[in-house]
């Protein structure tokens, strides 16, 4: 699967997750959704179960961390990482 795919795809699932929660919000690529509170525990759950559905992976919990999760970008990188290696 090539990045653009990816990438198009993760934004997706924060899209429908930002809207399930009422934010109509569109997060710089390098912002912190966590600072910003867009990304709380609860969501990263969310979003991280919806990411193993769609890309066929397991996220392990130690690595549900901020240098993974902390903005779009970081997420893209790190889910296309995670396909290199299945």
């Amino acid at each position: 699967m090539d990045k653009n795919t990816i990438e198009t795809k993760i934004r997706t699932i924060l899209t429908g997750h930002l809207k399930k929660r009422g934010i109509k919000l569109n997060p710089e690529d390098t912002e912190s959704i966590i600072a910003a509170g867009i990304l709380d525990s609860l969501s990263a759950l969310e979003i991280v179960a919806e990411l193993e559905k769609t890309f066929n992976i397991t996220i392990l919990p130690e690595e549900m961390t901020e240098t993974n999760f902390d903005s779009i970008i970081k997420i893209i990188n790190f889910i296309s990482t995670k396909l290199k290696g299945v």
